[in-house]
């Protein structure tokens, strides 16, 4: 039975007021001729980004244990900065399903609330427990979640280790929740830690991206991303990473079962690069060039020799979903030269496609929200 409470921050406590859209004139972010990045709003530990129908933001965090509103004045343009929910278990994951009921996934729980934009009206925020008997574990027990086309609430869960084998079948997969059955569905297995995923446009097909294991070298095993062509496909962890790099432990491969058929991965990306959230671009706003291109927020590495990732890229693919085409879309999060070279500014974690075809990208590290729009050119006279 669904347990009703309240959230510690019944009564709203405003915590800033920013603008829309703020120049910083001393970012070292590049992005290509005609686009321009911003900060949208400061939010700490920014992580999963949600939208609602009346335009406020819901922004969950892994540290923080608070998931943040961004209440919208349509009148001032401006946003207030509020807590919806508090001291809960790395609140990471954050969906709105289109009764307009807000998701919010903890490590072993998911949360709701019902009707978020009246929640946000009223400044009355109940917390409703949907389940708490999620398997409970800090690493890689954080989530991104996300309603499914059919309306599924769709879960990852990432293994509680570097590289290891589980009795419980749902770690290592992504899993299809059903609200009202309080049942969950495999969609993918063999999947070490995906933070990040998104249905084609086209295909409808899902897509997530996944990291790849610690500890083998600087550029192996590579990361991935992935394409559910048949429900249950299975994507190779622990025993294949990447497309052919085996995993060397021999216990864990003697474990492998006879006849598995692992599917490949449709990218395969510099080891440690960290590939998190991933969008395909839907909107009108940016060139028709990037309609339907897989934008993939590279987190960045933390355990190799030469940073990588801290970045996103955008990739396009063919009739038959072959990687044709990539490119760096923004660059910089990385500090590269001059004095602060080396410097992470910041760590790119999640989109957000807002309704005029602009795209939110949120940064962790940073402590914000980004927006990246493209200006259009003119040809002077």
């Amino acid at each position: 039975m669904n347990r009703l409470f309240f959230s510690a921050t019944f009564l709203i406590a405003i915590l800033s007021s920013t603008s829309f859209a703020e120049n910083v004139s001393d970012s070292p972010l590049i992005v290509p001729n005609g686009f321009k990045i911003e900060i949208f709003a400061s939010v700490p530990n920014a992580r999963q980004m949600a939208l609602t129908k009346s335009g406020h933001l819901v922004v969950g965090t892994r540290r923080n244990g608070v998931v943040y509103g961004l209440k919208k004045d349509a009148k001032k343009n401006t946003y207030r900065r509020i807590e919806l929910l508090n001291n809960r278990n790395m609140p990471a994951g954050v969906a709105i399903n289109k009764k307009g009921d807000l998701y919010i996934a903890a490590t072993h729980e998911i949360l709701s609330i019902k009707n978020i934009d009246q929640a946000f009206h009223s400044h009355h925020f109940p917390i409703v427990t949907v389940t708490d008997r999620l398997p409970k574990y800090d690493h890689h027990g954080w989530k991104h979640i996300g309603f499914s086309p059919d309306g599924q609430l769709v879960i990852p869960f990432g293994v509680p280790c570097n590289i290891c084998l589980s009795d419980n079948p749902i770690i290592g997969s992504l899993q299809s929740y059903d609200l009202t059955t309080k049942t969950l569905t495999p969609l993918a297995t063999g999947v070490r830690n995906s933070v990040g995923f998104d249905w084609h446009p086209a295909s409808k097909e899902l897509w997530f991206s996944d990291n790849g294991r610690d500890w083998m070298g600087d550029d192996q095993p590579s990361d991935e991303i992935n394409r559910v062509a048949n429900v249950g496909d299975h994507f190779g962890f622990p025993f294949i990473h990447g497309k052919d790099t085996w995993e060397p432990d021999s216990s864990i491969q003697s474990a492998k079962p006879k006849g598995l058929k692992v599917t490949a991965p449709a990218v395969e990306i510099q080891a440690h690069s960290a590939p998190l959230g991933i969008h395909f671009y839907t909107g009108q706003q940016f060139p028709a060039r990037y309609k339907h291109a897989l934008f993939v927020a590279l987190h960045g590495s933390w355990n190799r020799s030469t940073p990588v990732g801290y970045k996103i890229m955008a990739y396009w693919f063919d009739d038959a979903f072959k990687l044709s085409k990539q490119e760096v879309l923004v660059d910089g999060f990385l500090i590269k030269s001059g004095p602060k070279a080396g410097e992470k500014f910041g760590r790119p974690v999640d989109f957000l496609q807002m309704p005029d075809g602009s795209l939110l990208i949120s940064d962790d590290k940073g402590g914000k929200i980004w927006r990246l729009s493209y200006i259009e050119q003119t040809t002077a006279k």
